[in-house]
């Protein structure tokens, strides 16, 4: 990966003198930018270009060239990957589009190149993209000629589309934001964002990464990356799709779509997410500033309207606004003309003049305990005021470096203004107060889950019969039907050995068993007739609750045994679950499944009928952290009217927690358990836990 980035020669393969030909934009971009190493050039023709042979033939080229960059009709890629292997080249750049991306039934020609990349051992970027640049080496690979960049500098850039690429570049140039490296990622046949940030991280060379996505196929070790990672990452994920939910046959398998899971790899390694791509490049930018590293702001604004606005920003974003340092103060009251400053959090400066006692408020405020941030809303007429505002913006760039302190700047003048000042500092400069207490929030969202990742533990294991699950597991895949779902029977007595408690129950294969169970369990009972071909037994009428008497147990095993078959003509028919009734409205969610991108995962919410239509449910990779059960149990809406009120007591969330644990932990052990579905868990009132009155599990 090293040499891919930092080649000491590289060969570009398409290059002809006709107008127009892209290969001579590769070349032209080397020069540009200063490219010190070797350049060589092939095409179909002899000729020159840049002063310099077109070679036809490998021939006549030295061996083990560092990167080869392929920009060639697709059909001829493998040939030349099969020449570049032999001559010793074994990083590659393949720019060269008309793959899956242009026709499905390409996959063929996929699949060939990836099979001799992995014969010969090669690596290579794309194909279908822009390539890569590493800005400080000055290559520059895109085969569009690319005459402005942003200078050198700690962000970097991955994006899955040529295009979205450009554009982000486009607007770091614009906000002057220094770039490290960009790759676009095209079709990701054998490198992807697992590993240039995995190389980006080891290089340190990055403090930011930005990644725009399309897919995530490697989700497990894209999260892993993440969570080590020497600095931020901002992702932006397009092409979510319900498609999948559509198909499923379980809730948990509905319930947990891959946009959720993308959400749940974003909180669980300390990365941020943005839905935009402005939002993005504000991110970035916040993030080359020293981290916010609490709530507390100081909000100074020029203008009373906009200290208004800054502050309801504030309050949405949870931030507090302590009341003004003595120091700031005094100053910002003797700068005023008319004394008619109120010196409040947020400070309205709009009658103070004297940009020295700015930066001198400024310098009290950065330098003091009071503050974790400070954020200046600045208006000003360039053509008056011009000289004046850059001796303050480059104070605020002195003064974030000297002290570490961040201090998010607003400057609301003409855009040529804004351009001059960006220029001088590259210091960054938000263009409203909304989008800097965004930028500003993100910051502290970042510091914050990182610290406390740092210390957030996995708590001890509950107990569990780990040989009983096992046993279960085994016999379970004799007995389960053509899908791989357990029957209930199994599945009961599968959770009890993990320590999941499951209300009284007893299967029965005919009238009399059905009375005799009920009435052994004791009245009232719910019955639930059991057949693979009704998987979601409530909604088919395949369940009848509150049953009282020996009378009625029997009436309602023949009714359940009738409706299976008209339901379903031939269904088979494994019996009846005969079950205590379980009085408990406060109903739970909990499931689990194995994703072929992140591996396990585990999802909470609330439980019953409707668990799909409210679909107040969240998700996380497993093993899950105490954090990460603390932050789901906050995430599902309607789990607050469990938490108790002046009529009722709080639920049993202790128990909650441990069971989210265990469902986790049977995950992470058997990954044969390809889903759980275990709905509804009834929750007791605090310190009286809980029992799981019903449950699917389907192995793979």
């Amino acid at each position: 990966m090293h040499t891919l980035f930092h080649p000491q020669s590289i060969l570009v393969i398409g290059v002809s003198d006709s107008p127009g030909n892209m290969g001579r934009n590769i070349v032209s971009n080397l020069i540009r930018y200063r490219y010190r190493g070797r350049v060589y050039m092939m095409g179909r023709k002899p000729c020159n270009v840049a002063g310099q042979e077109v070679h036809t033939s490998f021939d006549t080229l030295p061996h083990g060239i560092d990167l080869a960059v392929l920009l060639t009709p697709a059909q001829a890629v493998p040939e030349f990957m099969r020449q570049c292997a032999a001559h010793g080249i074994g990083r590659l750049v393949i720019e060269s589009g008309g793959f899956t991306e242009l026709a499905e039934e390409r996959t063929e020609l996929e699949d060939q190149v990836r099979r001799i990349a992995a014969e010969a051992g090669l690596r290579f970027v794309g194909p279908n993209g822009l390539g890569i640049i590493t800005r400080a080496d000055g290559v520059v690979l895109p085969f569009m000629e690319m005459p402005v960049l942003p200078p050198k500098g700690r962000v970097s850039l991955l994006a899955q589309s040529g295009g979205v690429g450009i554009v982000y570049l486009h607007a770091l140039a614009g906000e002057n934001i220094g770039l490290d490296k960009f790759v676009s990622m095209g079709n990701k046949l054998n490198l992807d964002e697992v590993d240039y940030l995995e190389l980006i991280g080891q290089e340190r060379s990055s403090d930011v990464a930005c990644c725009y996505l399309e897919d995530v196929r490697r989700g497990r070790q894209l999260y892993e990356v993440l969570r080590g990672f020497p600095g931020k990452v901002v992702i932006q994920k397009a092409n979510v799709s319900r498609a999948g939910a559509a198909a499923a046959r379980s809730h948990t398998a509905s319930l947990s779509t891959d946009d959720r899971l993308v959400e749940a790899m974003v909180r669980q390694s300390g990365a941020l997410r943005v839905e935009d791509m402005t939002s993005m490049v504000h991110y970035a930018m916040g993030l080359t500033l020293p981290p916010v590293r609490g709530n507390r702001l100081l909000i100074v604004a020029r203008s009373g309207g906009h200290a208004v606005i800054a502050a309801d920003y504030a309050e949405r974003y949870g931030f507090e606004l302590p009341a003004l340092a003595g120091d700031v103060a005094d100053i910002a009251s003797s700068a005023s003309r008319a004394h008619v400053i109120r010196a409040a959090n947020p400070l309205d400066l709009g009658d103070v003049f004297d940009f020295d006692r700015y930066v001198a408020m400024l310098d009290a405020a950065v330098r003091g305990d009071s503050y974790d941030a400070i954020a200046l809303i600045h208006v000003y007429n360039s053509r008056t005021e011009g000289p004046d505002s850059e001796g303050l913006y480059r104070a605020a760039a002195r003064l974030v470096r000297e002290v570490g302190k961040p201090v998010f700047l607003c400057f609301l003048t003409d855009n040529a203004e804004l351009d001059r000042l960006k220029a001088l500092e590259g210091f960054p400069l938000f263009r409203s107060p909304e989008i800097l207490l965004q930028s500003l929030a993100a910051s502290r969202r970042h510091f914050l889950t990182r610290e406390r990742m740092a210390v957030d533990l996995f708590p001890p294991r509950p107990p569990m019969d780990v040989a009983a699950v096992a046993e279960h597991l085994r016999l379970g895949r004799d007995e389960a039907d053509d899908a791989g779902w357990l029957p209930a029977e199994r599945v009961f007595q599968l959770l009890l050995s993990a320590g999941l408690p499951v209300a009284p129950f007893v299967v029965a294969r005919s009238e009399e068993e059905a009375v005799r169970a009920a009435s052994r369990i004791g009245y009232p009972v719910a019955m639930k007739v059991l057949s693979p071909s009704l998987l979601h037994k409530a909604q088919g009428g395949g369940v009848a609750l509150n049953v009282k008497g020996d009378g009625a147990a029997a009436e309602e095993f023949q009714s359940l045994r009738q409706r299976l078959s008209e339901l379903a003509s031939g269904a088979r028919f494994d019996g009846v679950l005969v079950q205590g009734m379980v009085r408990e409205l406060r109903e739970v969610f909990l499931g689990g499944r194995q994703d072929p991108s992140f591996g396990p995962v585990v999802t909470v919410g609330l439980g019953g009928s409707l668990v799909e239509v409210l679909n107040d449910v969240t998700v996380r990779l497993c093993p899950v952290s105490a954090g990460d059960v603390d932050e789901m149990l906050s995430e599902v809406v309607l789990f607050k009217a469990f938490r108790g009120d002046s009529r009722q007591r709080p639920a049993d969330f202790p128990f909650l927690q441990e069971c989210i644990h265990r469902v986790s932990n049977l995950l992470v052990d058997f990954p044969e358990i390809a889903e759980m579905d275990l709905n509804p868990l009834k929750l007791f009132d605090e310190g009286q836990a809980g029992q799981f009155v019903d449950g699917r599990i389907r192995l793979a």
